[in-house]
Protein backbone atom coordinates (compact mmCIF):
# COMPACT_ATOMS: atom_id res chain seq x y z
CA UNK A 1 0.00 0.00 0.00
CA UNK A 2 1.30 3.11 -1.17
CA UNK A 3 1.40 6.63 1.00
CA UNK A 4 -1.34 8.20 -0.66
CA UNK A 5 -3.47 5.12 -0.07
CA UNK A 6 -2.70 4.40 3.68
CA UNK A 7 -3.49 8.68 3.63
CA UNK A 8 -6.92 7.76 2.02
CA UNK A 9 -7.60 5.12 4.75
CA UNK A 10 -7.25 7.33 7.50
CA UNK A 11 -9.06 10.37 5.79
CA UNK A 12 -12.11 8.02 4.72
CA UNK A 13 -11.77 5.75 7.73
CA UNK A 14 -12.73 5.44 11.83
CA UNK A 15 -11.04 8.20 14.29
CA UNK A 16 -9.72 4.85 16.21
CA UNK A 17 -7.30 4.56 13.22
CA UNK A 18 -6.04 7.94 13.42
CA UNK A 19 -5.55 7.37 17.41
CA UNK A 20 -3.81 4.05 16.76
CA UNK A 21 -1.46 5.88 14.36
CA UNK A 22 -1.36 9.51 15.45
CA UNK A 23 -2.56 9.87 19.02
CA UNK A 24 -5.50 12.34 17.94
CA UNK A 25 -8.83 12.21 16.51
CA UNK A 26 -9.97 12.35 12.95
CA UNK A 27 -11.52 15.29 13.70
CA UNK A 28 -8.36 17.06 14.88
CA UNK A 29 -6.33 15.56 11.89
CA UNK A 30 -8.63 17.06 9.17
CA UNK A 31 -8.70 20.41 11.35
CA UNK A 32 -4.80 20.76 11.27
CA UNK A 33 -4.41 19.35 7.40
CA UNK A 34 -7.07 22.36 6.13
CA UNK A 35 -5.97 25.27 8.33
CA UNK A 36 -2.27 24.50 7.38
CA UNK A 37 -3.43 24.52 3.68
CA UNK A 38 -5.03 27.52 4.66
CA UNK A 39 -2.97 29.41 5.62
CA UNK A 40 -0.28 28.29 3.03
CA UNK A 41 2.26 26.64 5.72
CA UNK A 42 2.16 23.58 3.92
CA UNK A 43 1.62 22.92 -0.33
CA UNK A 44 1.13 19.76 -1.70
CA UNK A 45 3.50 18.26 -4.51
CA UNK A 46 3.07 16.31 -7.53
CA UNK A 47 3.79 12.60 -5.82
CA UNK A 48 2.94 13.77 -1.88
CA UNK A 49 0.04 16.22 -0.47
CA UNK A 50 -0.41 17.88 2.79
CA UNK A 51 -2.56 15.24 4.42
CA UNK A 52 0.52 12.46 4.24
CA UNK A 53 2.62 14.90 5.08
CA UNK A 54 0.80 15.71 8.29
CA UNK A 55 0.18 11.80 9.05
CA UNK A 56 3.73 10.92 8.60
CA UNK A 57 5.22 13.94 10.99
CA UNK A 58 1.93 13.17 13.63
CA UNK A 59 2.92 9.68 13.52
CA UNK A 60 7.01 9.94 14.01
CA UNK A 61 6.32 11.91 17.72
CA UNK A 62 3.27 10.21 18.60
CA UNK A 63 5.55 6.78 18.62
CA UNK A 64 9.14 8.08 18.30
CA UNK A 65 9.45 6.37 15.13
CA UNK A 66 12.65 6.59 13.32
CA UNK A 67 12.62 7.87 9.92
CA UNK A 68 13.49 4.20 8.39
CA UNK A 69 10.22 2.76 9.80
CA UNK A 70 8.01 6.22 8.41
CA UNK A 71 9.86 5.00 4.93
CA UNK A 72 8.61 1.38 5.19
CA UNK A 73 5.04 2.92 5.72
CA UNK A 74 4.36 4.68 3.50
CA UNK A 75 6.51 3.93 0.77
CA UNK A 76 8.95 7.11 0.60
CA UNK A 77 12.74 7.65 0.49
CA UNK A 78 14.31 8.48 3.56
CA UNK A 79 15.66 11.89 1.80
CA UNK A 80 11.75 12.53 1.30
CA UNK A 81 11.31 11.33 4.51
CA UNK A 82 13.58 13.51 6.28
CA UNK A 83 12.77 16.37 4.30
CA UNK A 84 8.81 16.43 4.92
CA UNK A 85 9.80 16.27 8.29
CA UNK A 86 11.49 19.81 8.56
CA UNK A 87 9.33 21.41 6.39
CA UNK A 88 6.32 20.05 9.05
CA UNK A 89 8.21 21.28 11.86
CA UNK A 90 9.15 24.71 10.84
CA UNK A 91 4.95 24.77 10.00
CA UNK A 92 4.39 23.93 13.09
CA UNK A 93 6.40 26.60 14.45
CA UNK A 94 4.59 28.81 12.89
CA UNK A 95 1.50 27.40 14.26
CA UNK A 96 2.95 27.75 17.67
CA UNK A 97 2.64 31.69 17.52
CA UNK A 98 -0.65 31.48 16.88
CA UNK A 99 -1.56 28.81 19.71
CA UNK A 100 0.58 29.43 22.26
CA UNK A 101 0.01 32.80 23.35
CA UNK A 102 -1.75 33.69 26.65
CA UNK A 103 -5.41 33.23 27.25
CA UNK A 104 -5.76 36.88 28.58
CA UNK A 105 -2.83 39.11 26.36
CA UNK A 106 -4.10 42.15 29.42
CA UNK A 107 -2.55 40.28 32.24
CA UNK A 108 0.38 42.39 32.81
CA UNK A 109 -1.19 45.20 31.93
CA UNK A 110 -4.71 44.91 34.94
CA UNK A 111 -2.11 42.94 37.29
CA UNK A 112 -2.70 45.96 39.54
CA UNK A 113 -5.84 45.12 39.61
CA UNK A 114 -6.26 41.75 40.91
CA UNK A 115 -4.09 43.53 43.90
CA UNK A 116 -6.88 46.66 44.30
CA UNK A 117 -7.51 45.85 48.24
CA UNK A 118 -3.57 46.16 48.66
CA UNK A 119 -3.27 49.36 46.58
CA UNK A 120 -5.95 50.77 48.64
CA UNK A 121 -3.95 49.70 51.70
CA UNK A 122 -0.24 50.75 50.49
CA UNK A 123 -0.90 53.39 47.61
CA UNK A 124 2.35 53.85 45.37
CA UNK A 125 3.76 50.95 47.09
CA UNK A 126 2.78 47.89 45.22
CA UNK A 127 5.86 45.91 43.37
CA UNK A 128 8.14 47.22 46.05
CA UNK A 129 6.26 44.43 48.52
CA UNK A 130 8.54 41.88 46.07
CA UNK A 131 11.15 40.86 47.74
CA UNK A 132 9.91 41.68 51.19
CA UNK A 133 11.73 39.05 53.72
CA UNK A 134 8.60 37.94 56.19
CA UNK A 135 9.63 35.84 58.46
CA UNK A 136 7.43 32.34 59.27
CA UNK A 137 7.12 29.39 61.37
CA UNK A 138 5.95 26.28 59.57
CA UNK A 139 4.82 23.95 62.01
CA UNK A 140 7.20 20.30 62.35
CA UNK A 141 4.49 17.80 60.98
CA UNK A 142 4.57 20.24 57.67
CA UNK A 143 8.24 21.10 57.29
CA UNK A 144 9.31 18.16 55.00
CA UNK A 145 7.29 19.79 52.36
CA UNK A 146 8.69 23.42 52.78
CA UNK A 147 12.31 22.20 53.16
CA UNK A 148 14.80 23.75 50.42
CA UNK A 149 12.05 25.66 49.08
CA UNK A 150 13.16 29.11 50.15
CA UNK A 151 14.96 31.81 48.33
CA UNK A 152 18.26 31.79 47.01
CA UNK A 153 18.23 28.06 46.82
CA UNK A 154 18.87 25.67 43.37
CA UNK A 155 14.86 25.92 42.77
CA UNK A 156 15.10 29.35 42.29
CA UNK A 157 14.41 30.10 39.02
CA UNK A 158 16.82 33.74 38.58
CA UNK A 159 19.52 30.38 38.93
CA UNK A 160 18.25 28.84 36.37
CA UNK A 161 17.65 32.48 34.33
CA UNK A 162 21.17 33.81 35.31
CA UNK A 163 23.34 30.19 33.81
CA UNK A 164 20.73 29.82 31.05
CA UNK A 165 21.76 33.60 29.56
CA UNK A 166 25.37 33.74 30.44
CA UNK A 167 26.73 32.38 27.37
CA UNK A 168 30.09 31.31 29.23
CA UNK A 169 28.16 29.49 31.81
CA UNK A 170 28.17 26.10 29.31
CA UNK A 171 24.26 25.37 30.21
CA UNK A 172 23.67 22.44 28.40
CA UNK A 173 20.76 24.04 25.70
CA UNK A 174 18.72 20.80 23.70
CA UNK A 175 19.48 20.41 20.00
CA UNK A 176 17.08 22.72 18.02
CA UNK A 177 15.23 19.81 16.56
CA UNK A 178 14.76 18.19 19.58
CA UNK A 179 13.29 21.59 21.25
CA UNK A 180 10.88 22.19 18.79
CA UNK A 181 9.33 18.60 18.24
CA UNK A 182 8.68 19.43 22.40
CA UNK A 183 7.09 22.92 21.21
CA UNK A 184 5.33 21.09 18.54
CA UNK A 185 3.80 18.21 20.87
CA UNK A 186 2.72 21.43 23.40
CA UNK A 187 1.53 23.06 20.09
CA UNK A 188 -0.94 20.43 18.86
CA UNK A 189 -1.96 19.80 22.89
CA UNK A 190 -3.16 23.88 23.23
CA UNK A 191 -4.57 23.15 19.68
CA UNK A 192 -6.93 20.10 20.89
CA UNK A 193 -7.68 22.01 24.06
CA UNK A 194 -8.45 25.77 22.91
CA UNK A 195 -10.68 24.29 19.79
CA UNK A 196 -12.71 21.68 22.30
CA UNK A 197 -12.07 19.00 20.11
CA UNK A 198 -13.20 15.43 21.74
CA UNK A 199 -9.91 13.51 22.02
CA UNK A 200 -9.67 9.89 23.35
CA UNK A 201 -6.76 10.41 25.48
CA UNK A 202 -7.54 13.96 26.92
CA UNK A 203 -11.12 12.19 28.54
CA UNK A 204 -9.05 8.83 29.88
CA UNK A 205 -6.25 10.80 31.38
CA UNK A 206 -9.30 13.50 32.92
CA UNK A 207 -11.42 10.25 34.10
CA UNK A 208 -8.59 8.57 35.87
CA UNK A 209 -7.17 11.72 36.92
CA UNK A 210 -10.71 12.44 38.68
CA UNK A 211 -10.72 9.16 40.57
CA UNK A 212 -7.06 9.95 41.90
CA UNK A 213 -7.63 13.06 43.16
CA UNK A 214 -11.36 11.69 44.69
CA UNK A 215 -9.09 9.13 46.31
CA UNK A 216 -7.19 11.39 48.28
CA UNK A 217 -9.39 11.91 50.87
CA UNK A 218 -7.21 10.68 53.43
CA UNK A 219 -4.89 13.70 53.52
CA UNK A 220 -4.94 16.55 55.83
CA UNK A 221 -6.02 20.27 54.94
CA UNK A 222 -3.65 22.71 55.00
CA UNK A 223 -4.99 26.14 54.07
CA UNK A 224 -8.14 24.71 52.61
CA UNK A 225 -6.97 22.24 50.10
CA UNK A 226 -6.29 19.04 50.75
CA UNK A 227 -2.92 17.50 50.50
CA UNK A 228 -3.05 13.51 50.95
CA UNK A 229 0.14 11.03 50.48
CA UNK A 230 -0.06 11.88 46.65
CA UNK A 231 1.23 15.11 47.43
CA UNK A 232 3.75 14.21 50.01
CA UNK A 233 5.33 11.64 47.40
CA UNK A 234 5.16 14.11 44.29
CA UNK A 235 7.22 16.98 46.83
CA UNK A 236 9.19 14.72 48.00
CA UNK A 237 10.19 13.61 44.46
CA UNK A 238 10.56 17.40 43.53
CA UNK A 239 12.98 18.01 46.21
CA UNK A 240 15.18 14.87 45.49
Amino acid sequence: MSGHQHTQELLHGTSTQCHELMHLSHEAYVFLCNHFRRNNWLQSRRHINVEEKMAMFLTTIAHNKRFGIIKRRFRHSTETIHRCFHEMLNAMMLFAKEVMVPKNSNATVNSSERHRRLKEIFPGVIGSLDGTLVHAVVPADQQTRYRERGKGITHDSRVLKEIAFNPTSGFPFPPPVQRDIVIACFTVHNFIRKCDISDELFMTFEENNGQAQRGENDGQNVDGMEWGSQGNEYMDNLRD
